[in-house]
C-alpha cells in the first residue's frame, strides 16, 4: 500500500507518467519525470533511470527501511538455503 500511495502521489502532482510500482535493483521505486524529484519525500534515493534519461527511478524516503528489511529478510533465506 505505500508504494503504491507513493506512486499515485507522484502521479497525482504530475512528476510520474503512471502510478506503477518498478523494482530496480530488487528495490521497489517509483519512476518520475527528469527534474521532479522534488515531488517526492525529502530523503528519496535514486536508483536509476531510463535509457532515454527522461524517467529517473527513486525510493521514496518512507520505503527505504522497508526495503532495507526486506532486503536482510532476503539474505537470510539464502544463507539457510545454502
Amino acid at each position: 500500500a505505500l508504494m503504491n500511495d507513493q506512486a499515485k502521489a507522484a502521479y497525482q502532482k504530475g512528476a510520474a507518467d503512471s502510478r506503477s510500482v518498478t523494482i530496480m535493483r530488487g528495490r521497489y521505486c517509483v519512476g518520475v519525470k527528469a527534474g521532479r524529484s522534488g515531488d517526492l519525500p525529502k530523503g528519496s534515493v535514486k536508483v536509476g533511470q531510463s535509457q532515454s534519461g527522461a524517467t529517473h527511478y527513486f525510493e521514496p524516503a518512507p520505503a527505504v527501511p522497508l526495503n532495507n528489511a526486506e532486503a536482510v529478510l532476503d539474505e537470510a533465506e539464502r544463507e539457510q538455503e545454502a
